[in-house]
């Protein structure tokens, strides 16, 4: 007999095209002693009808605006009632079956305080492969330390450890996953598939600021600082491979799969419309591939007289607004070895032909998209007197705290007349849809003799 009331929790925003499929596969479950909760972020959608037409199969239903998925998940915990709570995401479905494995084990190992099972990972229909956790927290080809959407947790624990911690965007699960580990939580296996997991989903689409935010719970935890670092340059390369294979299979490919499509390439032949190159300015209208980045179609053009490659449209949408203003992509290389490798191999040239163009190190410089500033502060510290210029205010805020004067604002709104001896462009250009005017702009505000140092991804 099963003792336990298992409450199941849902978070979701938007969610209409998956959510049903989530409500049924727990309403299957054919399992008793269920509680199921959904914690809708505010959609804007027709999710929560969706979710009311289930009637009493939902018992309880929160829609309001949160502070992101931590807190979302804080949320259901708040209202469980259950003493055992687990998650299952608006993408997932659960397996036959699984409630009745899971109380199964509780009951008959009542010393089990979380429980973790397997997953079965699905590309739309198409099955990919079951994952298992990995035997070694270190391996760098893992993305998680065990299977969030597969895994229970006896209520007390998070009554005595704290739930989830809401400083953490994408992987809250690990470091929740690491405190109970550290603090001696009875964790167990279960060697079977519980949960149907599409693949994407935040952590997916994210995952350079999973790796961050991986590396700081560990080194939080008290994991080796050099193991941790080791790792994480591992999972960046063990991704720029997957990110080439995946690139290869797209440009040689000559379909497109429209399925949750996040981003596809296609080779096409077709002339677009004449378009003025942004570096020549000489019309083309050769098209060498459509590119789509949810739903919008844009066109890598390519000019015969100057040999450039871009983009247009540029496709700028509301995550890539979001994407903006985060700290955790902007601090990627911000502390660690990755800090050093880029400061002595990438930062330090840099400086070094500065000053001998310029004839000395104390020179005025403006720091144009700084970021959070940490790029900003490696010149500061070598004698020049930094102004950034960075329209994220939450970036610019950390670029403050380092210490650096920052313009909170657009290039085109700087509204006062101050020169500077050094203006570096580091990864603007390629944004901008008129790139030419921006740069007249800040040419203008160029000392006599002074420099203009641009920087691109691709070169």
């Amino acid at each position: 007999m099963n003792s336990n009331l298992i409450t199941m929790i849902t978070i979701c925003r938007n969610a209409e095209t998956t959510i049903a499929h989530t409500i049924k596969s727990v309403k299957n479950q054919q399992f008793r002693r269920l509680e199921y909760i959904v914690i809708d972020g505010a959609s804007t959608d027709s999710t929560v009808n969706i979710v009311r037409s289930f009637g009493k199969s939902i018992d309880k239903l929160v829609s309001e605006p949160d502070n992101g998925i931590a807190d979302a998940f804080n949320k259901g915990i708040a209202q469980a009632s259950g003493s055992i709570i687990g998650f299952i995401n608006a993408d997932d479905q659960m397996l036959p079956g699984s409630l009745n494995k899971v109380a199964s084990m509780f009951d008959r190992y009542p010393e089990i305080e979380v429980l973790h099972g397997d997953i079965f990972l699905y590309d739309c229909d198409k099955f990919v492969k079951q994952i298992a956790p990995p035997y070694r927290w270190w391996y760098p080809w893992r993305l998680v330390l065990f299977n969030h959407p597969a895994t229970f947790v006896r209520r007390n624990v998070y009554e005595r450890l704290g739930s989830f911690d809401t400083s953490y965007r994408y992987s809250m699960d690990d470091e929740l996953y690491l405190r109970w580990v550290q603090s001696g939580v009875i964790v167990r296996y279960l060697p079977e598939p519980l949960v149907r997991m599409q693949t994407g989903g935040a952590s997916g689409i994210n995952t350079t600021q999973v790796f961050i935010e991986k590396r700081r719970a560990l080194l939080a935890h008290g994991y080796p600082y050099l193991l941790v670092e080791l790792q994480f340059i591992c999972r960046f390369a063990v991704q720029v491979i997957a990110i080439m294979q995946s690139k290869w299979r797209m440009f040689s490919s000559s379909r497109m799969d429209s399925c949750h499509s996040i981003s596809t390439f296609e080779r096409h032949s077709q002339q677009g419309i004449d378009i003025n190159c942004p570096s020549c300015s000489n019309p083309t209208s050769e098209v060498l591939y459509r590119y789509l980045y949810r739903d919008q179609f844009s066109y890598i053009y390519h000019c015969r007289p100057c040999s450039l490659e871009f983009l247009r449209p540029l496709p700028l949408t509301q995550i890539e607004e979001r994407q903006m203003d985060s700290i955790d992509d902007a601090e990627l290389f911000s502390s660690g070895l990755f800090q050093s490798l880029h400061k002595k191999l990438v930062i330090a040239p840099e400086i070094s032909r500065v000053q001998k163009l310029l004839g000395r190190s104390d020179y005025s410089m403006l720091d144009v998209g700084c970021g959070t500033g940490w790029i900003s502060k490696i010149w500061a510290d070598s004698g020049a007197r930094v102004t950034g210029l960075e329209p994220s205010a939450a970036r610019a805020a950390v670029a403050r705290k380092r210490g650096i004067r920052v313009l909170s604002c657009y290039a085109e709104e700087l509204d006062d007349d101050e020169k500077y001896d050094l203006i570096v462009i580091r990864h603007v250009v390629e944004h901008l849809e008129d790139p030419k005017v921006i740069l007249r702009g800040f040419v203008s505000r160029l000392n006599t003799n002074g420099v203009l140092l641009i920087v691109v991804p691709n070169h």
